[in-house]
């Protein structure tokens, strides 16, 4: 088969539509003061931006979830609420808004951003980087669509940017909407507003309800009733603004649970109120070691106007919707993991997993004493009411799941309430301990190295504490009255990470409630500061930065402050090669730099990164044998946690004594597996390879001897692009090499590359394609023979196939001439996939050809005969897949009798197929299949002394070392070879 010298070039696309051009929005440009463009507010706003044009601001795509190319861009102003009519929930502090700016209902491929220009003047072409504040690709569920939240500044107006993703984008028909959503629940100062007011009142005591409508400022008719049907019937007749559920003591129905979780849920407002238990209650409670109540308005400060709590907050009554049992019984009524509280507003514990999310706008409070939530008391069973078992057998006492240092109470730096009442001894006293010891037991784990002060002061009962490292006795400390009075206290250092075990007891057998105090004192990592830096080694380097320090400048991306902590290494290369940076295996959000010195030294940035796997960072940076840099960590915008900073060094890859460097992209998605289709066609022709790995940064060194392979998968399941592996690719084809390069989104989506330059295509005119592609037709040249298929996506609804425009002739954007062409074309979705590129051997003199694809060549529907004909087109010498034996007409095998009349038989019976491989059936090697093979294949067979058929000669199996005819093997490269 002879060589193609030059592809022609034939354009099979249809004419493009023509948008109409209805006009550019009057924000096409951001041109003049901000104030003077068209404004957003809350709710929907009408989007046409058909016909408008790209603007030139440049914008930051750092930390951007698939930020594009924001083409076809329009700009509009925000101003957020001037005044704050929303409260945190400690009843004091205001807080602010939280604002979200979408196009989730129009589902179109969009891009924002947000700026903060203070309401300044914007000018086309201005740099705007450095006001952005929020900004999104494809946030919106199930779409392309942008949305973005952010908390404003009260009362300033933001500049907000909307783009069509890709490059030559055309606008697009729609709206964008604006959510203004409170940041935390109602507060004190924070009235309700008008509205109907439904008081459930078992006690008849309104003393309750009347303060805490008071409190709440809360207007409107109020609706009392004294029993639960009565309730149930109001609340399904009626639509109240706020219920009041007071001293809840009998069972509201499964009916009434469910009204006032819809309710709720809906944005109405429900309160809980719990009066002080009378005498006889707290007599009972004595048992249990807890104190006797107290007046409600003393206990939530009513008097102050400090009572009003926000929907995370739980002070659980004893009977509760549904149950006649603690704080599990609520669950579904509140966030999953929302904290509840006795109270005194002390933290206790959290819902049971797997409750249903409320919006954090959709406030249920609670307001009650002290005595409520026992369960909590002591780490007693949460499911387990203490009360209503004294209640129900007249006598204790009150069972206590941290009895024993295997069920040892999780416990945080703070104080925690506990009693030792009806606690039975463990097995084992402490040093200091005298008598039965009545213990329980605490689990800690500090989050920072350091010294950690422990104590009961306050407890009123005399106790000792003793900290173990297990629960087989090994004791660290222990002390009897190194507290206040008769309680303890000792002082520990402890190492963040490490689980330590605290026994508390009662000195002689004494039982009673009492505070467990931990105090923590942190120590600062050892490479708190650059001057101290760890000398970091190939390999994680655990870190943790919760208390850790800052020790450098604002950090160069991300979103710095002036407090970030950090911690910082050095490391120097130990070959030249590629140096890997990576905070992937660290639990927060965290930001890498890399200096060349401290930066108290004079050192500077060499480079920085945010986001690069999730929302940790990863930098790559070229180092040189010897060479050694500064790195810190930090987090972003004040972020801490622990994890591992690992250094990988990637060692160059000598391509050079391979035939093909083959590259791997894809991610292992999908339908399709073209990688492994490269490797056995390869494998079939004979072909020595070497596999790399992209988007790892591995520097490549040398040329393969013919070309290379660049397979890049399809969307979503493509590696980023190597850009380093793209230059090699470029320099190797101007140096002689082929390259075939494909994958669904390496043009319309990935940024450029070197390689741009050698593959004929108009990267700008060229865009993210659709999901029709289902059939493929070779349009000229070899590539018409075999490759007229149905196509198999890789996956299908997702595949997003770049539409391909070849470069105009003289236009400068490629460095080999004009010589391209389409060879593939997908008729389904009206435009070309395949480019064939030759170079022009007076521009690029001894340069290799090109053939790029958005297509994955495993969706053929025979592979191997779409890979032979691209590797015979960019490798030279015929396809490499032309592996025959001379004399096996047929295909079977073996050379006999059947293998002439096959060739009789295609000769001149009309409808027999054509043979699978004419250079087989071309037994003297004459570059024409005629009469004259099937008679040389009987003189050979059957007349001695005849010669047998050219080389490769039967039972040989090899390629035609005399290709420079017509015939090939195109529709059955790799042949039935013995």
């Amino acid at each position: 088969m002879s060589r193609k010298l030059l592809l022609p070039l034939i354009l099979v696309l249809a004419a493009a539509p023509v948008w109409a051009q209805v006009g550019v929005t009057t924000s096409d440009e951001c041109d003049g003061a901000v104030v003077a463009l068209p404004a957003l507010a809350a709710g929907a706003t009408a989007h046409d931006s058909t016909g408008a044009t790209d603007s030139a601001n440049a914008f930051d795509p750092t930390g951007c979830n698939v930020l594009g190319a924001m083409s076809a861009d329009t700009w509009y102003t925000y101003t957020a609420p001037a005044t704050d009519t929303v409260c945190s929930s400690d009843g004091v502090t205001p807080t602010s808004w939280e604002i979200t700016i979408s196009t989730c209902v129009t589902g179109f491929d969009t891009d924002l951003i947000v700026y903060d220009l203070a309401g300044g003047v914007c000018t086309p072409g201005t740099d705007l980087t450095a006001f952005q504040v929020a900004c999104d690709g494809d946030g919106c569920v199930g779409s392309f669509a942008s949305t973005t939240t952010f908390i404003p500044t009260l009362g300033t107006t933001y500049l907000v940017r909307v783009g069509q993703w890709g490059g030559g984008g055309t606008g697009w028909i729609g709206e964008i909407n604006v959510a203004e959503e409170p940041f935390e629940g109602l507060g004190s100062g924070c009235p309700l507003g008008s509205g109907d007011i439904l008081l459930l009142d078992w006690t008849s005591n309104n003393s309750v309800a009347a303060a805490a409508i008071d409190c709440l400022g809360l207007t409107g008719s109020t609706t009392v009733v004294t029993d639960g049907a009565a309730f149930d019937a109001e609340i399904a007749a009626t639509a109240y603004n706020t219920i009041i559920i007071d001293n809840p003591s009998n069972l509201i129905s499964a009916a009434g649970q469910a009204a006032i979780t819809a309710h709720a849920a809906a944005g109405g407002n429900v309160f809980m109120a719990y009066w002080a238990m009378d005498t006889a209650d707290a007599a009972l409670l004595a048992e249990c070691g807890i104190a006797s109540g107290v007046d409600f308005t003393a206990v939530q400060g009513l008097s102050s106007g400090a009572c009003c709590i926000g929907d995370s907050v739980w002070n659980a009554p004893n009977a509760l919707p549904g149950e006649a049992v603690g704080p599990a019984a609520v669950d579904g009524w509140f966030d999953d993991g929302d904290e509840f509280t006795l109270g005194t507003g002390t933290a206790r514990g959290e819902f049971a997993s797997g409750a249903p999310a409320l919006v954090r706008n959709n406030n249920v409070f609670t307001l009650g004493s002290v005595l409520d939530g026992l369960d909590t008391q002591g780490g007693r069973d949460l499911t387990a009411n203490c009360l209503e078992e004294l209640l129900a057998t007249g006598s204790g006492p009150c069972p206590l799941l941290n009895d024993t240092c295997a069920t040892a109470s999780v416990v945080n730096a703070g104080s925690t309430s506990f009693s030792n009442v009806g606690a039975v001894d463990e097995g084992f006293g402490a040093s200091c301990m005298v008598g039965p010891s009545n213990d329980i037991w605490f689990s800690f784990t500090p989050v920072c190295d350091g010294d950690h002060g422990i104590d009961t002061n306050g407890s009123l009962f005399d106790t000792t504490i003793a900290v173990h490292e297990d629960c087989l006795g090994t004791e660290i400390d222990c002390n009897d009255d190194g507290g206040v009075g008769l309680t303890s206290a000792v002082t520990v250092p402890m190492l963040a990470g490490v689980t330590y075990l605290i026994q508390v007891s009662g000195f002689g057998g004494d039982t009673g409630v009492g505070t467990l105090t931990i105090d923590a004192s942190a120590t600062a990592p050892a490479n708190d500061d650059c001057a101290n830096a760890l000398v970091g080694l190939v390999g994680p380097n655990p870190f943790n930065t919760i208390c850790a320090t800052n020790d450098g400048p604002l950090a160069s991306c991300g979103a710095p402050t002036p407090t970030d902590p950090d911690v910082w290494w050095t490391f120097t290369a130990s070959a030249d090669a590629t140096v890997r940076f990576d905070t992937c295996a660290s639990g927060f959000d965290s930001l890498l730099e890399i200096y060349d010195d401290c930066p108290s030294a004079g050192g500077t940035v060499l480079a920085c990164n945010d986001d690069s796997c999730g929302l940790q960072s990863q930098i790559d940076l070229a180092m040189l044998t010897g060479e050694t840099v500064t790195i810190r960590l930090t987090g972003f915008a004040g972020a801490s946690g622990a994890g591992d900073m690992t250094i990988t060094e990637i060692l160059p890859i000598d391509v050079s004594g391979f035939d093909i460097a083959l590259v791997n992209g894809e991610l292992g998605g999908g339908a399709l597996d073209s990688h492994a289709a490269h490797e056995a066609a390869l494998t079939a022709a004979g072909k020595t390879y070497v596999v790399i790995t992209a988007g790892l940064g591995v520097p490549i060194s040398g040329c393969p001897n013919e070309g290379w392979i660049y397979n890049n998968g399809t969307f979503p399941d493509d590696a980023p692009v190597d850009a380093g592996v793209m230059t090699a690719i470029r320099d190797c084809v101007l140096g002689g090499n082929g390259a075939i390069v494909h994958g669904g989104d390496n043009w319309g989506f990935a940024g450029p590359t070197d390689y741009d330059q050698v593959d004929g295509i108009d990267e700008a005119a060229s865009a993210d394609g659709g999901d029709l592609v289902t059939d493929l037709e070779g349009v000229v040249g070899t590539f018409t023979e075999g490759l007229t298929s149905v196509y198999t996506q890789d996956q299908a609804g997702n595949d997003w196939t770049d539409v391909l425009e070849l470069a105009a002739p003289g236009a400068g954007t490629e460095v080999m001439g004009d010589n391209n062409a389409f060879v593939i074309f997908s008729p389904a979705a009206g435009y070309n996939v395949g480019v064939h590129y030759i170079h022009d051997d007076t521009i690029a003199p001894g340069a290799g050809d090109t053939i790029s694809m958005s297509i994955e060549p495993a969706g053929f529907d025979d592979p191997a005969a779409a890979l032979a004909l691209c590797y015979g087109q960019v490798f030279g010498g015929g396809p490499i897949g032309d592996v025959f034996s001379r004399g096996d007409c047929n295909n079977d095998g073996g050379f006999d009798i059947g293998d002439p009349v096959s060739a009789l038989s295609a000769l001149f019976v009309g409808g027999t197929p054509t043979p699978d491989c004419l250079d087989a059936c071309d037994a003297n090697d004459d570059g024409g299949f005629d009469i004259g093979d099937p008679v040389s294949f009987l003189s050979s067979l059957f007349v001695g002394g005849s010669p047998p058929p050219a080389a490769p000669t039967f039972p040989a199996c090899g390629v035609d070392p005399t290709d420079t005819d017509a015939l090939d093997c195109a529709t059955q490269p790799v042949m039935a070879c013995p």
